[in-house]
């Protein structure tokens, strides 16, 4: 006999696993230093390759300007220059990146905290559905383990 519930608990976890996967996956296999580490570098690499581009884009514009007063121009203080303005930026954006990830940690562990009670309530629903056989026919079917481990713990891989 179909048990409507379970039906139903079963399809709010499937969508619910299939919107937030990647995430949760990150979030039981990461933690937190380093899942906040690796969108830092990656973010410092696009910032590091944007601001290079900037920079090639600025020279181009002032080109005119840059070939008139290279022989005049103190190089070095220009360096030290785009060199404090991209720590600053870079800084900056660093900052931003691990505030933004911080809160999406935290809202992905919820978002895995959920799951699992969803998974405890589906194990209840099985438990209960298991019970009511067993004192109907008297036949003790334990399915709360199977060949593959915990019946639904390495369903999804999550």
């Amino acid at each position: 006999m179909i048990n409507e519930k379970r039906i139903k608990l079963m399809t709010r976890m499937a969508i619910f696993e299939s919107r937030n996967e990647e995430e949760l996956y990150k979030v039981k296999n990461y933690f937190r230093s380093d899942y906040i580490g690796v969108h830092m570098i990656k973010n410092a690499i696009r910032i590091t390759l944007v601001f290079l581009l900037g920079l090639l884009a600025w020279g181009c514009y002032n080109m005119d300007k840059l070939v008139k007063e290279i022989t005049s121009m103190d190089i070095g203080a220009l360096v030290v220059r785009i060199v404090v303005v991209y720590v600053v930026v870079l800084v900056i954006f660093s900052i931003i990146t691990y505030i933004i990830y911080s809160f999406q940690y935290i809202r992905a562990k919820e978002d895995l905290e959920y799951y699992q009670i969803l998974l405890e309530k589906l194990e209840k629903e099985y438990e209960r559905e298991d019970a009511g056989l067993q004192s109907a026919t008297g036949i003790n079917r334990n399915r709360s383990k199977t060949l593959g481990g915990d019946r639904h713990g390495n369903v999804t891989g999550i």
